[in-house]
């Protein structure tokens, strides 16, 4: 355990912690014990992952099924950026800054469908593909061209049915690192699946307690007794190789409720994307996004093949998937909590378990943008 006069004192030195973090990255994983605490404690780490992070990367914001029609929408934040994500008259996804060019007010909230947005504070109204329609008493204002007022455009990039948008117009595209994840992916038609189910949860932890919950399916046995390890039992759990953008392990499934026996795959996309998939009921994703240093917000989804069992997705259908993922998210949810608790005095000093490899993998790509955004 921690000297806790020290860490009130030194815990959340940036330098310090970075270079933990560096020592902790020169290890292979045989030779690793899990990542520093401080990772999930520090207010300085959290800002440097608001910049390293969460202002350079691809986030997913949500699933083409969501957004089907011409003008269908829905809000999102990233990195505390407002984002409305539309499809334009011609079927094009776009990803538009949900502030008003006037004096900054949000343009939308939650989701539907729309021919325009208009500020509720002016009136001043856009097109879907982001043009300035209209603004009332403006016209004879010097100074003001409503053909150069468009709301800013955030990239945005669709992979197997998931939408992800990134605020640094320098990044690399998304598709490429991702190329290894494609035929696992496809074996399960992901980019054809209909949404069963939209929630939204908050946690009071750090969002890397919660992805590494969901990278790693050591604990099923422990947690899940009764409710994920009889389908999935942890003995059959591998880790299968991974890369820069993305770790993946396999589950091998047992008949249940109806279902057969298949292979089933948890992969993480980095930074804070996991997706759960496989077999005839589709899948299930979370995007954990850091509200504050240990709480996390969540976006989770579930989608399904839209003939299951030949009949659709319907009521019962969807209220038994959402009790089904209640029940063993709650169970999650205690012991993620608890964890973040005893973090700001608990020292690390225990190897990984071989199925926890997915977790080495991910704080190998976390430490290396933190350092490298810290050198600039």
């Amino acid at each position: 355990m921690k000297d806790t006069q020290n860490a009130s004192t030194s815990g959340d030195d940036p330098g310090e912690i970075l270079n933990k973090c560096r020592a902790w990255s020169e290890n292979t994983f045989e030779n690793a014990v899990v990542m520093p605490s401080e990772l999930y404690t520090s207010e300085a780490i959290a800002a440097l992952e608001r910049t390293a992070i969460f202002s350079k990367e691809w986030i997913c914001v949500g699933r083409e099924e969501q957004v089907p029609n011409s003008g269908d929408f829905f809000t999102a934040t990233v990195n505390e950026y407002p984002l409305i994500i539309v499809r334009d008259k011609d079927g094009t996804l776009l990803a538009h800054a949900n502030i008003c060019r006037h004096r900054g007010m949000r343009l939308a909230e939650g989701s539907g469908n729309t021919k325009v947005f208009s500020c509720p504070y002016h009136a001043w109204t856009y097109n879907l593909n982001g043009s300035l329609r209209g603004a009332p008493f403006m016209q004879d204002v010097a100074g003001f061209d409503a053909r150069s007022v468009r709301l800013p455009e955030v990239r945005l990039e669709c992979w197997q049915g998931f939408i992800y948008v990134c605020l640094d117009r320098d990044a690399d595209r998304l598709a490429p690192r991702l190329e290894g994840l494609v035929g696992k992916m496809a074996e399960s038609s992901v980019d054809k699946l209909e949404l069963v189910f939209l929630d939204t949860v908050e946690y009071a932890c750090n969002w890397k307690v919660l992805l590494e919950n969901f990278c790693e399916s050591y604990h099923l046995f422990c947690v899940h007794r009764e409710t994920l390890e009889p389908m999935s039992p942890t003995k059959k759990v591998k880790v299968l190789n991974g890369s820069d953008g993305w770790n993946l392990h396999r589950l091998d499934y047992n008949p249940h409720d109806g279902v057969d026996a298949h292979t089933g795959y948890i992969a993480a996309v980095y930074p804070n994307h996991a997706i759960s998939f496989g077999g005839k009921t589709g899948l299930l994703w979370i995007t954990p996004t850091p509200l504050a240093v240990d709480r996390t917000r969540v976006t989770l989804g579930v989608s399904s093949a839209p003939d299951i069992d030949g009949g659709g997705i319907g009521e019962a259908f969807r209220k038994k998937s959402r009790e089904f993922v209640a029940e063993f998210l709650s169970e999650d949810k205690e012991i993620i909590e608890a964890v973040q608790k005893n973090l700001p005095v608990f020292e690390p000093t225990q190897p990984y378990c071989d199925k926890e490899r997915t977790n080495w993998e991910f704080g190998q790509y976390l430490v290396k943008r933190l350092l490298a955004e810290a050198a600039q």
